[in-house]
């Protein structure tokens, strides 16, 4: 809200902080919905290191995006000076790459009667991770399932700005931030700055094994939590969900929708039509490395039954006393009624 007020084109129109449904999973209340999924982890990998990186830019499954300087040609390289973020910003997030590879086989070697698992991020490419650490095989690199059974499930987690360090801190688990390296106009301070923070090697290795001994995070006098609960709305009292109905219903209520002109509503219909069209059914079929190729959407967005999707409602209920006799049904693929 702060950041939006700021901006000069404001013109006072009401921000709700609500906060993000994503953020009400991570609560003490519905932490029981990921429990079957948790359990299964521990029974299957036992008390196991989580690495979660975040180079997809750097290490991408469509290799003709990677913003990696190495990789750009020299004659290409003025092209990228201007970019926003800078050149300059991709060269030392591919130097942080380069310390998570080196810093993989290393954490293999410090703790080999402990599971290592790394999960990629969901754009990045694993083939690079798995050249890395075939000769270690106390090391998986796994990206399947959702992210907080496995948060949940581990030790320790590892990361470099990435949005995990945040989960990890509200499901109240060991969490580091291993940075090696440091720039102060490229640090992602929420992220961070709620975690240990490591400088090199040496001290992920004992704050590693703080953690494995049943050592506790450091408490900051509270800081880390303050930091948090300014980016994060609605971690306490009413689900950010709730907010969010509320929020419309009332607006809806104070400020009623405009009565659009069947003309203009039927040219919407038609453009909307036609984007769906070629969004839907055209470009996912042309053969090539883009972002709308039928192999990456399902690559980011697998699947969903009607079965799973009742699972998860039925789970919800358990978990939160609600929802008693709500079902799904199937409109098309991956598109539910929810009633």
């Amino acid at each position: 809200g702060e950041i939006i007020a700021s901006v000069p084109e404001f013109r006072g129109i009401p921000v709700e902080a609500t906060g993000n449904p994503r953020a009400d999973l991570l609560r003490p209340e519905l932490r029981g919905f990921f429990r079957e999924k948790t359990d299964k982890l521990t029974a299957r990998y036992g008390r196991f290191i989580l690495v979660n990186s975040n180079f997809a830019a750097l290490n991408p499954v469509r290799s003709s995006k990677s913003l990696a300087p190495s990789r750009i040609p020299q004659a290409k390289l003025a092209d990228y000076v201007q970019m926003v973020p800078t050149l300059d910003f991709w060269c030392f997030r591919e130097n942080m790459f380069d310390h998570f590879r080196r810093m993989l086989p290393q954490l293999a070697n410090a703790f080999p009667k402990h599971k290592v698992i790394l999960r990629p991020h969901p754009d990045e490419n694993p083939e690079i991770w798995l050249g890395i650490t075939k000769n270690y095989p106390n090391v998986t690199i796994i990206r399947q399932g959702p992210i907080v059974p496995w948060l949940l499930a581990a030790e320790v987690v590892i990361h470099n700005g990435c949005t995990t360090g945040l989960e990890a801190f509200l499901l109240e688990r060991p969490v580091i931030c291993y940075s090696p390296i440091t720039n102060a106009d490229y640090g992602l301070e929420l992220y961070d700055k709620v975690s240990d923070i490591a400088v090199n090697f040496v001290e992920l290795r004992a704050l590693i094994a703080h953690f494995l001994a049943g050592g506790r995070p450091q408490d900051l006098d509270g800081k880390k939590r303050a930091l948090a609960a300014h980016h994060t709305a609605s971690l306490e009292g009413p689900l950010a969900c709730t907010r969010i109905l509320d929020a419309l219903e009332r607006h809806m209520a104070e400020n009623p929708l405009p009565v659009i002109d069947p003309a203009t509503r039927k040219t919407a219909l038609r453009q909307a039509r036609w984007r769906g069209f070629i969004s839907g059914k055209l470009l996912p079929f042309i053969p090539g490395d883009h972002k709308t190729s039928r192999s990456y959407r399902r690559h980011r967005f697998p699947d969903i039954t009607c079965s799973q999707v009742n699972r998860h409602i039925e789970r919800f209920s358990r978990t939160l006393g609600r929802f008693d006799g709500i079902k799904a049904e199937s409109m098309s693929r991956n598109i539910f009624r929810i009633s």
